[in-house]
């Protein structure tokens, strides 16, 4: 593999890591709603450059870049879910 593609890859995953984590600090990013459209920019951006980086066409670059997107959608509301059955105290909520 390419050491670029790990770089990129890498950072998307931390950035995605930042994006799920920051349900906990709801009140701080109260103050910066661009934080989340900026980090969603960023994964976006860092997926795309990492699979430009591949030796494959550009057909299966795209289909690659649709698919780790589609796939961080999914575990984000994956992770809602959860953060949402075990931390809110709403309605649907323990407690």
């Amino acid at each position: 593999m390419n050491e670029y593609f790990k770089k990129y890859e890498l950072i998307s995953f931390v950035l995605f890591l930042i994006s799920c984590t920051a349900v906990f600090a709801d009140g701080l990013l109260m103050l910066f709603r661009g934080l989340y459209l900026i980090g969603g920019v960023a994964i976006i951006v860092f997926t795309i450059k990492a699979m430009a980086i591949l030796n494959k066409s550009k057909v299966k670059k795209v289909l690659l870049v649709i698919a780790q997107l589609v796939g961080y959608v999914i575990l984000y509301i994956l992770w809602l879910i959860i953060y949402l059955s075990f931390f809110w105290t709403g309605v649907f909520g323990p407690g």
